[in-house]
């Protein structure tokens, strides 16, 4: 009898140092059923005066983004479209602003008999005359980098994604009657990415009346995946407008658009990174009177995508 109590005594006394495992399964795995259990091979030796490396803080600082030129153009509607009529000489004034240094350059590259000159300069602003007299049969032609501005100065390295250059779009009118379209509304900064814009397209139409106003054809994109150094988002799909326009005088109309940023197409790539790209769309007006349209004009409209902003940063480490 006593055997008989000395084995079950043994046998509870294995049980309950092996914490309820059973010792007798080959599965049994004390370092994993005890996590505490450290691995020799893993403990580094102590070394008297020798001070352990500690990670270093992760970087939570914000790259300030800004452009580091600003263009704008006398007559232009903020949009850096020039408008051209076939055989009428015309001169548009343009200023360049630097916003890293005063000893700028810019290089222009464009059309064949126009004329590109600095006629006065300031600090660090620039006017410029750009001067041409499109010749007949040109309006067939549509016209997309007609003025390409390259900037010199003690940055060489687009900043953001903007590069060192600067595209000035050209289109040219026939001499005989047909809309135009012009942009109005649109910011000088850019447009933070998750934001909507709202704008208005100003149709001119000499040909039109009351009872037949201009008609906006389908918002398009035009294939023009990159402008000198800068990539060129397709925001066709992003904006909407009015069907009907409201008459602001005997020949000009107004039909209120709205962008909706989130809409805007390939902006995966540019997601959680501090950068600014254009999103562009091409607008058409056509006349209800005599059937002529506009030339497919562009808007380009810069937008900011943001980097994320960590948690860590936001409560300032703490």
């Amino acid at each position: 009898m006593k055997s008989w109590s000395l084995i079950a005594f043994m046998s509870a006394w294995a049980l309950t140092a092996c914490q309820g495992q059973d010792p007798t399964r080959r599965e049994s795995n004390p370092v994993k059923d005890y996590p505490a259990v450290t691995d020799p091979s893993t403990v580094k030796p102590y070394v008297p005066g020798k001070v352990e490396a500690q990670p270093e803080d992760p970087d939570n600082t914000q790259r300030v983004c800004f452009e580091p030129y600003k263009v704008s153009i006398d007559g232009d509607q903020g949009n850096k479209l020039l408008t051209f009529v076939e055989k009428e000489s015309r001169t548009y004034k343009i200023k360049i602003r630097s916003f890293i240094d005063d000893a700028f350059s810019v290089q222009a590259s464009t059309l064949s008999g126009a004329n590109f000159h600095e006629t006065s300069r300031s600090g660090n602003t620039a006017e410029f005359d750009f001067t041409w007299e499109p010749p007949k049969g040109s309006s067939k032609e549509v016209r997309i980098e007609g003025l390409t501005l390259k900037f010199f100065g003690s940055v060489t390295e687009s900043l953001c994604g903007r590069g060192m250059s600067e595209v000035i779009n050209i289109v040219v009118v026939k001499t005989e009657v047909q809309p135009t379209v012009q942009f109005q509304s649109i910011p000088q900064s850019p447009v933070v990415f998750g934001d909507d814009l709202n704008f208005q397209v100003l149709v001119q139409d000499p040909a039109g009346s009351s009872e037949f106003g201009p008609k906006l054809l389908p918002i398009e994109f035009r294939a023009i995946a990159r402008s000198g150094e800068k990539t060129v988002l397709d925001a066709s799909k992003a904006v909407t407008c009015t069907e009907a326009g409201t008459q602001l005088s005997e020949s000009q109309w107004s039909f209120d658009c709205k962008l909706e940023s989130k809409k805007i197409d390939g902006v995966s790539s540019h997601m959680n990174r501090d950068r600014i790209v254009d999103a562009a769309v091409f607008v058409t007006a056509k006349s209800q009177r005599n059937s002529r349209s506009s030339a497919p004009t562009p808007l380009y409209v810069p937008v900011h995508f943001q980097k994320a902003v960590s948690a860590s940063a936001k409560t300032g480490g703490s």
